[in-house]
Order: structure tokens, then sequence, then C-alpha cells
């Protein structure tokens, strides 16, 4: 159980305020360990009980100070007297005990009003026992009150509440009326729009397309869209039967494992493959049945080497939104595009649509503006997502306390892939094995996190570094390569400016 202690009685045994980063925090939490540590002083029994009474109280400090940092707090159950950790920006009034299960707090009971004796006046029994208007007791209020006034005031009373109920049945009754005959002349405003200005208009059918998610078939409506914001095929989708699709695996011999990776991107796509084993089965077939409609695709003489040149753009997008296959169908984002301004859509078509990175930035922007979503609580710093299976080259990146937090993206120069990405706090140091070679690095910054879907939002900033970064046999005798993201008036990094959707 955790012993309460109050937030101000912390950072006043730490000697700083609330200010302090945490790693200042951090730091002076070791020093005073370095000198209350009870082995430190195994000499003397009497320093080394006060010692361990004082490093107690230290770790309980640090801990207060933790959560607050956290922005949580510690609530004792009032049944069973546990400690339950709850965040501070929530509701706690109605929480419930993570050991017992009941109510942390006890609800207040409601005080009940009591009117005060005399009728004539508008005061209410106070928890002395007397009016607070007229001083009276309810007793001394009943005795100063004339016997026939008050059964002329009740009768008055039930007059007036009579009266009031007749007029509020009645002003409800006219409501009621007035409410149907609105509704009436609306009906007959839309029958006369619908049927006879109408009438001599041609008969408009909005396309459809279907999506599989395996067996079920999902029918869309597609709006029609001014500009194509993705390219598209122009010929209309020649459907096949499934004998055809499975003769195209049959006659060109189709190794497993690339069925298995045929299965993987279909199913990063969205398609329903139960399991990526390099089975041509029968879903297998109905999906890429589906993939040919969707895209536009017929397979070639190079079957599969053509199936994953055409699905490389789409598959490299659907890795980053799983979404994109309904996105792309309903003709989402560039119905979201044509909406916005002129300068901002002539911008959007001024960028290299036909590069995924820049497609999966422009989704992500598209998903913010219409999700809105909230602020999340920053991630440790580390590796997030890695491409490769062996490192022996070392990467140091420092951030400087008190500022931004960063995001960073490592690009294998020779084939333009992503092997790995990661998050740094602000104030900390991250420490990675990365791969020999040359890589380009990117990254972007902000304050508020809201996920890997959004980074850090629409204010964030990117920028990459101008030259490339090589890791070679002989960086492991010097420690590696190191980069401070720390702004200094000699420094002798220079970062490079860059678009959010170059990122």
């Amino acid at each position: 159980m955790i012993q309460r202690m109050d937030i101000k009685k912390a950072f006043h045994i730490f000697d700083l305020d609330a200010k302090s980063s945490p790693a200042v925090i951090k730091r002076r939490y070791y020093d005073l360990a370095a000198v209350w540590h009870p082995d430190l002083h195994a000499n003397s029994s009497r320093l080394q009980k006060l010692a361990s009474e004082k490093m107690k109280e230290i770790n309980l400090a640090y801990e207060i100070i933790r959560l607050y940092l956290e922005n949580q707090v510690i609530i004792a159950c009032n049944y069973c007297g546990a400690d339950n950790i709850k965040r501070v920006d929530l509701n706690n009034d109605y929480a419930t005990c993570s050991t017992c299960g009941k109510q942390l707090k006890k609800p207040l009971p409601r005080k009940k009003r009591v009117p005060c004796g005399n009728y004539r006046c508008a005061g209410t029994i106070g928890s002395n026992g007397r009016c607070n208007y007229c001083g009276k007791t309810l007793e001394e209020g009943r005795i100063s009150t004339p016997l026939s006034a008050n059964n002329q005031n009740v009768t008055n009373i039930k007059g007036f509440i009579f009266q009031s109920s007749s007029l509020n049945l009645r002003l409800g009754r006219i409501i009621l009326i007035g409410f149907a005959a609105f509704i009436f002349i609306l009906s007959i405003l839309y029958a006369y729009n619908e049927i006879l200005l109408k009438k001599n208009d041609p008969i408009l059918t909005k396309p459809q397309s279907t999506i599989d998610r395996g067996s079920e078939r999902i029918l869309t409506s597609n709006p029609i869209v001014r500009n194509t914001l993705i390219s598209r095929t122009a010929s209309p989708s020649i459907i096949k039967d499934d004998s055809y699709y499975r003769t195209i695996f049959k006659n060109h011999e189709v190794k497993k494992e690339d069925a298995i990776k045929l299965q993987q991107i279909l199913k990063t796509l969205g398609y329903k493959i139960e399991k990526s084993d390099g089975v041509i089965s029968k879903k297998t077939i109905l999906c890429l049945k589906q993939y040919c409609i969707d895209f536009g695709y017929i397979p070639g003489e190079n079957f599969p080497d053509c199936f994953f040149k055409n699905s490389f753009f789409h598959n490299q997008i659907a890795l980053e939104h799983k979404d994109w296959l309904d996105i792309y169908l309903t003709h989402d984002l560039e119905n979201w595009v044509q909406a916005q301004s002129d300068d901002y859509r002539k911008q959007i078509y001024e960028l290299a649509l036909d590069k995924p990175n820049t497609v999966i930035q422009l989704v992500r922007r598209y998903k913010f503006e219409k999700y809105k979503p909230l602020p999340k609580i920053l991630p440790e710093t580390g590796i997030i997502k890695k491409n490769f299976a062996a490192a022996n080259g070392h990467l140091k990146i420092r951030t400087k306390p008190e500022s931004n937090n960063y995001y960073i993206k490592l690009f294998n120069l020779q084939n333009n892939q992503e092997i790995l990405s990661a998050f740094i706090r602000s104030g900390s140091t991250l420490s990675a094995q990365v791969p020999f070679g040359v890589f380009e690095l990117k990254y972007t910054a902000g304050h508020n996190w809201y996920g890997l879907d959004f980074l850090f939002g629409t204010s964030a900033s990117y920028a990459k570094l101008p030259n490339p970064i090589t890791f070679t046999e002989k960086d492991i005798a010097i420690g590696g390569f190191t980069i401070e993201l720390i702004p200094h008036q000699y420094g002798k990094l220079n970062t490079e400016i860059i678009s959010e959707y170059d990122f």
C-alpha cells in the first residue's frame, strides 16, 4: 500500500520546484540515494537506521512526484482503505476501487429542505432549527399563523394549481396542432418539389463498386468527383470467372514464397485472407479476383511479378493506413481535396502524388481533420518499428530538455525503404543498433502526440539531414554515430526544412 504524501512536501524533500524536468528530478534522486543509502552506513547501526528511514521517505517522495508528472493521483477507498492510482483529468467522483469494486468516494446525502411554518415566510429551516429568513422555529411559525388563514391559503393554492394545469393542457394542445400543421405543409412542399419540378429531369444513377472482404460483398456508392487525385484505370474492369484466375496460378507455376507474398499484400489491403500459408485456396482466388475488379488490374505474362509491381503503391499506403481500400474506392480523399480552398487545392495537385509517402501524409492530414483526435500519452523513448535483421552500427541521438518531442525515420538510400522509426522524448537520448550502409534521416517535431496515425498533428515541423549517414566497420571502433538535435550557434550540423508530404 502506497502511503500518502503532499506533493509540496515531496518537492521540498528533493529541494526542487514543480517546474523541474524529469531528468533533473531523476538526477536529484540519485544524488540523495548516494548520500542516504543504508549500505553506506553499515559501520553504525544508529546511522544505518536513520538512513533507512530517510531513504524510505526519499523513495516515497520520488514515487509521488512520478505520479504527479504522469497526471495521476492516489485515492484511498472509503470501504476497504486500499490505495488506487487514478488519472487527474478523469472524473473520479464515481470511480470504483480496483480491490473491492465499490465506489471510492462515499456519496454525500442530499439534505431535504423544510419550509418555514409561517406560510407568509419564504424561508427554510436551517441546521440550527430556525428559519433563515424570520428566525422562528417550525412550531413558532405555525403558532403565529391563524388556522383560518392556513385553510384559506391551502384553498387558494389548490385553485391556482387547478387553473395552471388546465391552462398548460390547452397550451399543449395548441402546440401539438401547430406542429402537425407544420409537418403537413412541409410534406406538401416536398412532394411538389419532387414530383412536379423534377418530372422532366433525367434519372441519375450512382455507379456502384463492390468491396470484397472474403465471401461477403458490400455495395458502396461512389460520388462523382471532378478531378482524379490518385491515378486510376480509365478502362472498365473485365470480370472473369474463378477458373480464369485458377488457370493463371497453374500456368505460371507460382512458387510458394511468391504465393505467400501475394497473400500478405491482399491481407494488408483489407481483403479477408485467413492466413498466408502459400496455399492457393478458393478464398485467395476470390480475393485476387476482387482486387482486379477494384483496381482495374489484368494479370500479364510475367505474373506474379506484374502483380507485385501493380500493388506496390497501394500496399505501401495500406501499411500505414488500414482503411486505405475504403478511402480509395469511395473517393473520400478526392472529395476532401475538392472541399478545400483553391490555393490549398492547387498546392496539393502540385505534389508528387505518384509517391506513396506523399499520399500517406496526405491521408494522415485528411483523417486528422475528419476525426479531430485528442492528444495521447507520450510513448517512451525507443524504437517503434524496424525492418532489418542484423545490425552492427551504433546510432545515438540526443535532444534538448524542455523542447519538442521527436519522431524520426531512417531510410536506406539503396532501395529507398524505411528501415527504422523511433520516438524520442524531450531531453532524452536514443541509442539504436543499425546495419551497415548509407541512410537518410528525417524527423518531425512537436509537443502533442496523437499516435502513429496522426503523429504530432497539423502543428508539427518537418526536417531532414542534408547529408546521408554512412555506417561502416570503422564506426564501431570510434563508438558509432552521434547526432544532437539541439540548436547551437556553433553547431556543425545543418538541417533542411522539408514539407510534411516529403516525410
